[in-house]
């Protein structure tokens, strides 16, 4: 742990952390060991299970995308060049100064050490000249491989990083040159010139023997290898994401092949050409750009297409505008679909063509929509080759070779996309389906890749015969005993959505899924969701013990991911099951403020939760979803239940949310009863001025519902205003929000006028001061 100042080494040994720190640089850079030590003073909010100690860059990525979003909620502020310098290794005090920031942060205290910048340590004038860097090594120190797969894969990025590197380093010479002529300065006698300078460093020039120079010097012939790969392609090489060398254009470098299995074509062999092979570069043009001349325009200079100008479109893809690249396919698939599906009929090797043009551009697209809009013209394509029979050979012959890098490597939200380019080479039925499933599980080859792609499958199954729901049940059951978390939420996720279509043979799945200890918060949310769906099937009284135990535990956690996916789950279920709202309303005042508000808008959309994969699931709001008064009851009965003096803030939270539900649900006698049981929580809180304008507001709905039965509450409500008088600052919220409650209600006329009359004239001295304005209103 050499490097750090002794301060920091004993707090870091202090906090027992689960690893020792032997080497600063390389152990902090994939941000663990930072989690464990947030953990320690976080504990709600920073939970271990999220984060994986490895050493992959993805790892690396995805443990510091996890503390990038809990900063960001903390407020917690540490530099970004700070993080990618430590993320990318590149030196040991990026990683002390950034424990140091971290100790001053959760401590308080400070450290007296060196403050790291952002190019590599300052040059030590002491050291030799030889041990000084150059511009080889700051460009090696400063840019690292890492770095042109994430932060700098723009190469203009790049090239101004680069740029400035050497510029610092240029101006860093020449202030040595100022600083240290003497090392600059030229021998008694010697010139300025090059030829000079070389004789100072190498002494004179040696004569060369006569044999040597009469020889004759052969020169080899410079070969130069012609490029059969388009600009996509090209960079699809470049392509960080899909290392390991399965991208589509590696394997066109080289004869290797992309899967061992048997019956799998290899994607960079080229199918022979034969009598019905076709150009479908020139198809596509001719068939495509006579619709869209205009797109032309972003490759060449006229609208007049040339034979293989669909191609350079695809190459240019990734610049495009979203229009036009939405407007050439949308060409495409309509006018394209057709003529391809007669070729490949002819000749089905004419598709390694289609995929050999545009899997590279699915691989270069950041643009959802744009993927999409490939995406569904290969989905044309496939479904005109099902309907001709030709469908099925060419996925696993053509299609699956050349998917096979995305498939391993796509973004999770892309995944559903591509899988329904793959389900549309198979005719609509379960039995092709399950051999695209098993085409699909040889060519991958990997199971942790397969295992993540099942939730994608199996949502795309509109109803499931026996083989095929056979088949996802294994997958799903054997996926439970894998040791990665990821792959156990993944699992229970296929087996959320096979219980809706047969919850008999998942009940019998419970106590393995009861047993299940993982506390990653995705594997709760699963177990969570999973139980809610076989609630809404099972039969209350005698098999709902299972279900709802899974649900309250999911409900139990605190980690706002799986409780906002358990509270969407369950909230639906309350009136069916009131049995969970004691939980429910739990988990609910415990979430943290900012997702609770999200949780509680009556008109919002789908709260996302985003998973350690980069999956965002939803979770739609709850007031539409419960019963308003059921909820309201059991919130007033949890205040009680906990002995609450007066209400908190969540608690003012909730009521808002039912403020818009009041008047639309049950009578008005049964909110008056309501009312009557809880006025003491009620009116106290407009004595708070945390809580008196929500409080206020939600009364003033809870009064124009019920009108006469809030009646006989006012006694209370008188009692709240005199506390109000006395504890609150004259002319203070409390007050100026208490009086416009009051006056809004006078001037809505009876029953409440001659009430709130009464009211006032209970009023004493100082009370009739402190309210001066509504006396006024109520009397003038």
């Amino acid at each position: 742990m050499s490097g750090l100042p002794r301060e920091l080494l004993k707090w870091l040994q202090s906090l027992d952390l689960t690893y020792s720190v032997k080497n600063v640089k390389r152990d902090f850079s994939n941000g663990f060991l930072v989690a464990e030590i947030f953990s320690r003073y976080y504990v709600q909010d920073v939970e271990m299970h999220s984060y994986e100690n490895g050493m992959s860059l993805k790892i690396k990525l995805d443990n510091w995308g996890q503390l990038k979003r809990f900063f960001n909620n903390r407020g917690i502020q540490i530099p970004e060049n700070l993080i990618e310098d430590v993320v990318h290794a590149k030196s040991q005090e990026a990683a002390a100064d950034l424990i140091s920031v971290v100790y001053t942060l959760l401590t308080g205290r400070t450290i007296n050490a060196p403050k790291y910048t952002s190019h590599d340590p300052a040059i030590d004038r002491d050291d030799p000249a030889y041990t000084r860097p150059n511009a080889s090594s700051l460009l090696a120190s400063n840019i690292r491989e890492s770095e042109m797969s994430t932060t700098l894969q723009d190469q203009t990025t790049a090239a101004s990083r680069a740029k400035s590197v050497i510029d610092e380093h240029g101006d860093m010479l020449r202030s040595m040159r100022e600083t240290e002529p003497s090392r600059y300065a030229l021998p008694p006698g010697g010139t300025s010139s090059a030829v000079s300078m070389q004789r100072m460093l190498r002494g004179p020039a040696k004569p060369v023997p006569p044999e040597i120079e009469a020889a004759q010097v052969r020169f080899q012939e410079v070969r130069v290898t012609a490029v059969d790969r388009n600009i996509a392609q090209l960079r699809a090489s470049r392509d960080p994401a899909l290392g390991g060398g399965n991208s589509y254009v590696s394997s066109v470098a080289a004869p290797t092949s992309m899967h061992s299995g048997a019956g799998v074509a290899h994607a960079s062999q080229q199918p022979p050409r034969t009598a019905g092979t076709v150009d479908v570069v020139a198809l596509l043009t001719e068939a495509t750009l006579q619709h869209c001349p205009e797109v032309l325009l972003y490759v060449q200079q006229s609208t007049q297409p040339s034979p293989r100008a669909f191609g350079l479109l695809v190459d240019e893809l990734a610049l495009l505008p979203l229009t036009e690249v939405q407007t050439l396919f949308a060409a495409a698939k309509a006018n394209a679909v057709a003529p391809l599906v007669h070729a490949c009929k002819a000749e089905p090797s004419n598709a390694w063509q289609v995929f050999a043009l545009l899997t590279p551009a699915l691989i270069t697209i950041d643009a959802s929509l744009a993927f999409d809009s490939v995406c569904d013209f290969l989905i044309a394509f496939g479904k005109g080759l099902a309907s001709e029979g030709v469908g099925s050979a060419v996925l696993t012959k053509y299609a699956l070779p050349h998917l096979l890098p995305l498939l391993k490597s796509l973004a999770p939200l892309k995944a559903p996309k591509l899988l329904l380019t793959v389900y549309g080479l198979v005719p609509e039925t379960a039995a092709s389906h399950i051999d695209a499933i098993r085409a699909l599980q040889e060519v991958l080859d990997d199971q942790s890749a397969f295992v993540n792609l099942l939730p994608h499958l199996v949502a795309l199954e509109p109803s499931f015969n026996d083989d095929l729901f056979n088949l996802f049940i294994y997958y799903g059951v054997m996926a439970l005993d894998l040791d990665s978390s990821q792959l156990r939420s993944s699992a229970i996720g296929v087996l959320a959505v096979l219980a809706d279509a047969r919850h008999g043979l998942i009940l019998e799945l419970l106590p393995k899924l009861d047993s299940i200890s993982d506390s990653w918060w995705e594997v709760q949310a699963q177990l969570g969701r999973l139980g809610a769906t076989l609630l809404r099937h099972v039969d209350a009284r005698l098999q709902s013990a299972g279900p709802i135990s899974l649900l309250t535990k999911s409900l139990k956690s605190r980690c706002p991911g799986t409780q906002i996916i358990a509270l969407a789950a369950a909230a639906p279920l309350l009136a069916s099951y009131p049995v969970l709202l004691p939980t429910f309303i739990d988990s609910l005042l415990s979430l943290p403020a900012p997702q609770r508000r999200l949780m509680l808008l009556e008109a919002g959309e789908a709260v996302p939760v985003t998973t350690a994969n980069g999956t965002a699931k939803e979770a739609s709001p709850l007031p539409p979803m419960w019963q308003p008064l059921q909820v309201a009851s059991a919130l007033m009965d949890q205040a009680r239940a906990y002995n609450l003096d007066t209400l908190e803030p969540q608690y003012a939270d909730v009521l808002t949310a039912l403020e818009s539900q009041v008047g639309a649900s049950s009578s008005a006698g049964e909110w008056g009863a309501w009312l009557k049981t809880n006025k003491d929580y009620l009116y106290v809180a407009l004595c708070d001025e945390e809580l008196c304008v929500p409080m206020a507001s939600f009364l003033l709905a809870l009064f124009t519902r019920v009108t006469e039965e809030a009646l006989p509450t006012f006694s209370t409500l008188l009692s709240s205003l005199r506390m109000l008088c006395d504890s609150c600052e004259p002319g203070g919220l409390c007050h100026r929000t208490a009086i416009t409650l009051l006056s809004t209600l006078l001037d809505q006329g009876a029953p409440f006028r001659q009430a709130i009359t009464n009211l006032i004239t209970n009023f004493d001295a100082p009370m009739r001061a402190s309210l001066a304005e509504l006396v006024a209103k109520v009397e003038g």
